[in-house]
């Protein structure tokens, strides 16, 4: 796929900074609701690092990750749809609930109403960029450099898959590697719908090398906690043995 290798990407990290932002965002949307509080900053103990109290916990934002990228789940509609269900209460959503398998139904149905939004998202994404590169025409600019003013303007209301695929189409190949994340990300969200909706306009083998991508981040992932469980049986048992040779 070019100077950008989707198969050396890391969609766990990737995963879990977008399940994290949205976290924060529905979450302080929630307590705006219930309290005087103007934004919800995360606890450093979903983050893996120590509390007041000098306890450590797991990181909670990569274990959410495997649970989303594993069954093909948007984790901000997940995540909203967990808060949407304690809105108006004294409820609360705590991130270490939201990778659980009594929600996937709920998460499934979340997804599969955003999915649905795909069609007329991207009806709407073709036309107004079709307007936008024709108004650039006619003031002068040739089609390339209509595109790249289009693709680059960071204020303008392109997805990022919308984006990599009309650089891809225009052959914009100092364009498109910059879109190549966020592309991904947003076509494993909804890979299906995306493939059905977007059709041909998705670069050639490039469904596939996200599929690619999900199935060794998820690999690598699982390879990283079957080392971590090692190194800590490993310590366990050092410390049991250390106890028996006191008691000898």
């Amino acid at each position: 796929m070019g100077k950008v290798t989707i198969r050396d990407l890391d969609l766990i990290g990737l995963y879990a900074a977008v399940a994290r932002a949205s976290y924060a965002s529905h979450r302080t949307l929630h307590d705006s609701r219930r309290m005087a509080r103007k934004r919800y900053s995360v606890n450093t103990r979903w983050d893996g690092q120590a509390d007041s109290l000098g306890r450590v916990y797991p990181a909670v934002w990569p274990v959410i990750a495997e649970f989303m990228l594993e069954r093909g789940f948007d984790p901000d509609a997940c995540i909203a749809a967990r808060f949407a269900e304690v809105c108006g209460t004294d409820k609360q959503v705590w991130p270490n609930t939201i990778a659980a398998e009594q929600y996937v139904d709920a998460y499934d149905s979340a997804c599969d109403s955003k999915a649905r939004s795909i069609c007329a998202k991207l009806r709407l994404q073709s036309l107004t960029c079709r307007s936008d590169i024709i108004g650039l025409e006619v003031d002068g600019y040739s089609r390339r450099e209509a595109c790249e003013l289009v693709l680059l303007d960071r204020q303008s209301p392109y997805s990022p898959l919308f984006r990599f695929c009309l650089a891809r189409s225009e052959g914009l190949r100092d364009v498109w590697p910059s879109f190549v994340t966020g592309a991904v990300i947003q076509f494993l969200m909804s890979p299906e719908a995306h493939v059905q909706v977007w059709g041909d306009w998705l670069p050639e083998g490039f469904a596939a090398a996200c599929e690619d991508a999900r199935g060794l981040s998820l690999g690598a992932y699982n390879g990283r906690k079957q080392k971590a469980r090692m190194s800590e049986s490993n310590v366990s048992k050092g410390k049991s043995w250390q106890g028996r040779k006191r008691k000898i």
